[in-house]
């Protein structure tokens, strides 16, 4: 496993600076930087810090070897996009369940005929609406749990534009498999459509912001413990 001297020199040749230039930046004679490369002296906790910030890098990479932290952003981007795919699919499959059974086998005002088509399609499609509905909130919680949990561990974390880019996504999305649907219902309005939808968006927003208390405290542990 590459010590932290080593893996300083990694990132500063990674990002094709002299060791010259970077003790320009931090203020240090170049002997300085030799010394903390060489193995020789070891910086403290603030320069390694500052020394992760001129490299544009988490600090992990600085004391574990570059790479992790881009590994995790990776892993992180990628479980964001499954969570949109699974939010969008089963948001839109819950709907057109909804959907079809008012607008195909809607069950007019009268005596019910617990054994006609209409009432056993209509029931068939309304018990699948709710297995999905079901499975659409308990699915995106432990994705956007998950995420929750991968994020905050990061040094340098996520910008609050990256997180609001990501919730206006799922609004937009959300828009984008329901309301057509409740528009054209016959029967339900647009509340039924959007409950589902709404309590998941309420979801998100409150993980968005217990991520900057969960970041925050992570952070202030990390730094205690090197």
């Amino acid at each position: 496993m590459p010590s932290i001297h080593e893996n300083l020199r990694q990132l500063r040749r990674a990002r094709n600076l002299t060791q010259e230039d970077v003790a320009d930046r931090l203020g240090f004679a170049r002997q300085t930087i030799s010394s903390y490369e060489s193995g020789r002296t070891q910086p403290d906790v603030e320069t390694l810090s500052r020394l992760a910030e001129v490299y544009d890098a988490d600090i992990r990479d600085v004391l574990y070897g570059a790479g992790r932290s881009q590994r995790m952003r990776r892993i992180i981007r990628n479980l964001a996009v499954f969570t949109l795919i699974v939010f969008l699919a089963l948001g839109l499959l819950q709907a057109a369940l909804l959907w079809t059974a008012n607008a195909f086998f809607q069950i007019t005002p009268g005596p019910l005929d617990l054994d006609s088509p209409v009432w056993q399609a209509h029931t068939a499609l309304m018990r699948a609406h709710e297995r999905v509905e079901a499975l659409y909130m308990v699915s995106f919680t432990l994705l956007a749990v998950a995420r929750l949990v991968l994020v905050i561990p990061l040094e340098k974390p996520l910008s609050p534009a990256v997180k609001l880019k990501f919730l206006g996504l799922l609004a937009l999305g959300a828009a984008a498999t329901n309301l057509p649907w409740a528009f054209a219902d016959p029967v339900f309005g647009l509340w039924n459509y959007c409950f589902a939808p709404c309590r998941n968006l309420a979801l998100a927003a409150l993980l968005f912001g217990l991520s900057f208390a969960g970041e925050w405290l992570y952070r202030r542990a990390f730094y205690q413990k090197i």
